[in-house]
């Protein structure tokens, strides 16, 4: 699949621009290359996301965190997008 039908599927997940997409990528890339690993898995990408979704969101608490049905459901889009690519 080319990298811009990717960025497509992945910008069509609730509240994920392009820009958080972009920052996924960093944000995995750097956490693979600090675990001395050369290969961003998916569950690495899916943090990511799940991590910059989470920095918007804001609980009465002022903790920053997904709440379980919103995470879920970004997960399995992210993997439904993801388990579609070719290699």
């Amino acid at each position: 699949m080319p990298a811009y039908l990717l960025i497509q599927e992945l910008a069509s997940i609730d509240n994920v621009c392009g820009r958080d997409i972009k920052n996924a990528v960093i944000d995995a890339a750097v956490r693979t290359a600090r675990n001395g690993t050369s290969v961003i898995q998916t569950q690495d990408f899916i943090e990511a996301i799940n991590r910059i979704k989470a920095s918007r969101i804001t609980s009465e608490s002022g903790t920053k965190k997904l709440n379980p049905q919103e995470k879920a459901k970004t997960e399995a889009k992210l993997q439904a997008v993801l388990s579609n690519r070719k290699p």
